[in-house]
């Protein structure tokens, strides 16, 4: 039997607004790396290397009109990772801007999506690389479809968390440089299948220099 769910969890950006205070988590208690295979790892790190800032600026997307107060830009045509037939996890990520269109203030996400078998993973928040530690994230938006056609279930899960300003401008600062050290990042799972990936500095250096373009070309702060 076929059969289809979908549901929304902590969706919208209530963490951000209230300014919550998030936990700082020494970096000696990061887990295992279970995500890319070795090979694919250096796939990727190839690719990032081909990636310069100006060239990521030019593939943001900007999505914005009259009828919206926020207006937003993503990388999401930047770096697509192929997934293979075997692949138990298929992913991509990519990041967003959300301007606000009177203020100038700006909120930068991480959003991510996921593809698996198996059981659900439910993911819950997220951990990543802050200066010398790691500190911790809930998500604010997560959504997950599941899909059961022959009795396996695939699972799609949507997933999005704040990522500081400061933290982009520090990755920026090393756009151009190689070989490229990738931003690393853990999404935490309910039931312990964590998913670990990463992200070539230059993307976040592209979307900063579309974001101040759009910030000088609209006279916002």
């Amino acid at each position: 039997m076929r059969s289809r769910t979908r549901w929304l969890r902590n969706a919208g950006l209530l963490p951000v607004f209230l300014g919550l205070s998030l936990p700082v988590v020494p970096i000696a208690t990061a887990q295992v790396m279970t995500g890319w295979s070795d090979k694919q790892q250096a796939k990727r790190l190839e690719q990032f290397a081909k990636l310069t800032p100006d060239d990521v600026a030019k593939l943001v997307t900007t999505a914005d009109d009259d009828l919206e107060s926020v207006a937003t830009l993503t990388t999401d045509r930047v770096f697509k990772t192929p997934g293979g037939f075997s692949d138990r996890v298929r992913a991509d990520n990519f990041l967003r801007a959300l301007i606000d269109k009177k203020s100038g203030r700006t909120i930068f996400q991480l959003y991510a999506q996921l593809l698996y078998t198996g059981e659900p993973r439910r993911f819950n928040g997220a951990n990543f690389q802050l200066a010398d530690s790691i500190t911790s994230r809930p998500l604010t938006i997560s959504n997950e479809t599941v899909d059961c056609p022959y009795g396996v279930c695939m699972h799609e899960e949507h997933i999005a968390f704040e990522v500081p300003e400061a933290l982009l401008r520090d990755l920026a600062a090393r756009g151009e440089e190689r070989p490229v050290r990738p931003w690393r990042f853990r999404l935490k799972a309910q039931n312990g299948e964590d998913w670990t990936d990463d992200m070539a500095p230059a993307e976040a250096a592209g979307l900063l220099i579309a974001v101040d373009r759009y910030r000088r070309e609209h006279g916002l702060p």
